[in-house]
């Protein structure tokens, strides 16, 4: 049996390179979350099952500590529930928060931001 530390050490090496490997099988690139979240600007809602297993909930807090410099960030635990279940454990709730969020973003701000995008041509068909 491996010790914990070796095991570690195993299964990021093997995450590692399994995500190297589909990332060249499918022709994408897989990008780092971690420093894409210091840059957020939009409001976030993060919701994360409290009994996760597969993406521990320190995992959560460590991208939402990240994630909340910008102050538009909201985490969400939700006790009881594991990977991709926090909607079935948390039934109505889970419907109110979301449209809790919705209803309260900013919405003349994100308006304000598709008016000023700068509009494209449209591109002739080639033939």
């Amino acid at each position: 049996m491996l010790k914990p530390s070796t095991a570690n050490v195993f299964f990021r090496t093997l995450a590692k390179d399994t995500i190297r490997t589909v990332a060249a099988e499918r022709n994408v690139r897989y990008l780092k979350v971690e420093p894409a979240v210091e840059r957020l600007n939009r409001p976030w809602l993060m919701i994360h099952g409290g009994d996760d297993t597969y993406i521990k909930p320190e995992m959560a807090h460590s991208l939402h500590q990240r994630a909340a410099k910008s102050g538009l960030s909201e985490l969400w635990m939700v006790d009881n529930a594991k990977h991709n279940q926090a909607m079935h454990v948390a039934g109505e709730e889970y419907h109110r928060k979301l449209v809790e969020f919705f209803d309260e973003t900013p919405r003349e701000r994100f308006r304000t931001e598709i008016e000023n995008r700068p509009h494209a041509e449209p591109q002739p068909r080639p033939k």
